[in-house]
């Protein structure tokens, strides 16, 4: 009578774990997958936004020096423009400095901003600095490799073309590819990438943004956001970013919104804020 009693309490006892680990391992089988499915914490998410905003504020601020340093070397008189062979912007500390060079390997102008204004500009040909050299090599390599048809699926699509910058992080050269269409009346986004090269400037690795572009009016009422979904990706890139505020005085709106595979990401170009949820 003992025995059957032991034999029946650890029957029971069994049933009890087996039911104990069975409920664990569907509660840590759910855990896994619910991680699986969302991927990322919250603090993750902030994580994600707060470098993808830095990186798309270098970018913007190196274009923008472009943009305003190519004006103010259209407009000088008996400059030799036809010796340019192209430019180059980088930061120093607090300043962006953007020179323009010939293919003798020779600075042709130079142009050193602090807060978006032109504190210095110097029309006196002179040699590379290292810096300068640096990220003139990352320019000249991307653009060999896209005119070989080394770098794969890339593709211009008509009526744009693009614009290459060269950018040194840390000891790590990359190069951003922003697509721009030529045309006063709109922008895109789209077909934009970000190129690594090694130490000998050499392309290691390319990652596109996504397929299509998303033309962007300049002067279109009623529009309160733009909107548009990601495959390659979930989240909005730097250069779309960086892109919204070159010409957020051109742009009717300053919402955009992008609604990848698991996540919807919104940024506002006149606050800077992007959110991921």
């Amino acid at each position: 009578m003992l025995n059957s009693d032991l034999a029946k309490t650890n029957a029971s006892l069994q049933a009890v774990i087996c039911h104990f680990m069975k409920k664990t391992f569907l509660t840590f089988t759910a855990v896994i997958l619910n991680l699986l499915t969302f991927g990322q914490t919250e603090s993750d998410l902030q994580n994600i936004a707060t470098k993808t905003i830095e990186k798309a504020i270098i970018i913007y601020d190196l274009e923008s020096a472009a943009w305003i340093a190519n004006d103010s070397i259209m407009m000088k008189p008996n400059f030799e423009k036809k010796s340019i062979e192209s430019y180059v912007s980088f930061k120093m500390g607090d300043r962006t400095i953007c020179v323009f060079y010939s293919k003798s390997v020779t600075i042709l102008a130079e142009f050193v901003f602090v807060n978006k204004k032109i504190i210095k500009s110097v029309y006196n040909k002179r040699a590379f600095t290292q810096d300068e050299l640096s990220v003139v090599k990352i320019k000249r390599s991307v653009q060999s490799n896209i005119k070989d048809g080394t770098i794969k699926k890339f593709k211009i699509e008509s009526g744009t073309t693009y614009n290459l910058i060269p950018i040194v992080i840390g000891n790590e050269n990359f190069c951003y590819l922003i697509n721009v269409v030529n045309s006063n009346t709109k922008t895109i986004l789209g077909r934009d990438c970000t190129i690594k090269l090694d130490s000998n400037y050499n392309i290691i690795d390319t990652k596109y943004n996504h397929k299509s572009i998303q033309e962007l009016p300049f002067k279109i009422e009623g529009i309160k956001a733009f909107y548009h979904t990601h495959v390659l990706d979930d989240f909005f890139s730097e250069t779309e970013i960086a892109t919204t505020m070159l010409y957020k005085n051109y742009l009717p709106t300053d919402q955009f919104i992008v609604m990848g595979k698991k996540y919807t990401s919104t940024w506002n170009s006149t606050t800077r804020i992007l959110t991921i949820k």
